[in-house]
């Protein structure tokens, strides 16, 4: 079955992902969740935030599935040296026949009292997707050589949702380098503090908006 682009990627927004159960013991564990109302992804085992995907530029083909919703779940937690971190199941499906489309992933996130984090595998590394200290219009890079780098756009955006409006978001804008650096890819995303991640937006090199994964309904436990 052949699907647009993948909306567990449009989550991520990089393509090294993880595995489930990585990681060693509990012991000196330096926790990576802070309580629900404070944090920008509440990470808790069970929390679970439900997305439509729109995707108004991509064609689709005659007899082409096409997933529309996009399931996130905490599932886990586990310890990377010494570091904790929570299991979120990603799952793309059809909402008219509620059949999942393509497989399952599953990326590893953490948050501090200096930002969320994505655990990228290649480099084994999180990367700070959210600062939580930086001011509007500052900017921040990942590691040496790999050219990604985001910046805070504002902390006051207002995304309308299907269900739902959110103020004061947090708005993120990662570039991603393509073609040499010539190029870039653009996802960007939305912080809702005590909700989650409220909206993702991807830029293909050509400037084209690709995707939207707009939030629907929520699980959040406090």
């Amino acid at each position: 079955m052949a699907i647009r682009r993948s909306a567990s990627v449009v989550l991520a927004g990089l393509a090294g992902l993880v595995p489930a159960g990585c990681g060693g013991g509990t012991g000196g564990v330096e926790l990576g969740s802070l309580p629900a109302q404070e944090a920008f992804l509440p990470l808790k085992v069970g929390n679970e935030w439900v997305y439509e995907l729109r995707s108004p530029d991509t064609p689709v083909t005659p007899g082409q599935v096409v997933a529309d919703r996009l399931t996130a779940k905490v599932v886990g937690r586990t310890v990377i040296d010494g570091k904790e971190w929570f299991e979120l199941q990603i799952v793309n499906w059809d909402s008219a026949t509620g059949d999942p489309v393509g497989g399952t992933t599953t990326i590893l996130m953490r948050e501090t009292a200096d930002g969320v984090y994505y655990y990228y595998d290649v480099l084994r590394t999180g990367l700070k997707w959210l600062d939580r200290r930086a001011g509007v219009g500052e900017s921040w890079s990942g590691p040496p050589g790999l050219g990604i780098w985001w910046e805070l756009v504002g902390i006051h955006d207002t995304v309308q949702a299907p269900t739902e409006t959110f103020t004061d978001c947090w708005h993120v804008k990662q570039h991603d380098p393509t073609g040499g650096g010539s190029l870039e890819e653009v996802w960007e995303r939305w912080f809702r503090r005590g909700v989650g991640l409220v909206l993702v937006r991807f830029w293909g090199d050509d400037g084209t908006a690709w995707d939207d994964q707009v939030l629907l309904q929520r699980t959040v436990q406090p």
